[in-house]
């Protein structure tokens, strides 16, 4: 493919990989099934959710223990069960020049998810709402990955002032 490939999720036979250019505001989905890979989605960088699969510039894809693929874009945050092409709008973005644009997300379960941006941009799903989380990293953060494992979150970036690598972790403390 001619699109720059950003994340991959899942295991085995059931992989996804999603990617945009920024060059042409192309963005793709892709899914393997067996021994190809197969387009789920081929669209553009465009202003508002439609009601296709989704819409928006494919940023990252992560995939639960519990068959749930969960998509993140430009405009929103999406899922789908594995064995399916639907999928649900959990949250938009409405993109300003103040909103930060999300890297990256790990979904845990359906309950247990994050996703990570510019600005020190931290969010939590619980299954139910979204949190914003905040750390003393401060606001000329951009993170551009984030993991989780065992009750910690890990998440990794730069630091526009002064310029560097930052690694910031916590522990999820449930209530």
């Amino acid at each position: 493919t001619d699109i720059d490939l950003r994340s991959v999720a899942g295991s085995g036979d059931k992989v996804w990989v999603g990617g945009f250019n920024e060059s042409d505001a192309r963005s793709i989905l892709l899914k393997r099934d067996g021994d190809s890979f197969d387009m789920v989605y081929d669209g553009s960088r465009i202003r508002y959710p439609t009601h296709a699969l989704f819409s928006g510039v494919v940023e990252a894809v992560s995939v639960t223990n519990q068959d749930t693929l969960y998509v993140l874009t430009h405009l929103g945050l999406y899922k789908s069960r594995l064995d399916t092409d639907l999928y649900t709008y959990l949250v938009p973005h409405s993109r300003t020049e103040n909103t930060p644009i999300c890297w990256d997300l790990t979904a845990i379960s359906p309950t247990n998810l994050f996703y990570v941006g510019d600005f020190g941009y931290i969010m939590h799903y619980n299954g139910r709402s979204f949190q914003e989380l905040t750390v003393n990293a401060g606001t000329s953060v951009s993170y551009y990955g984030v993991d989780y494992r065992w009750g910690m979150v890990v998440m990794v970036g730069t630091n526009w002032e002064p310029v560097e690598g930052i690694i910031v972790r916590g522990h999820q403390i449930n209530e």
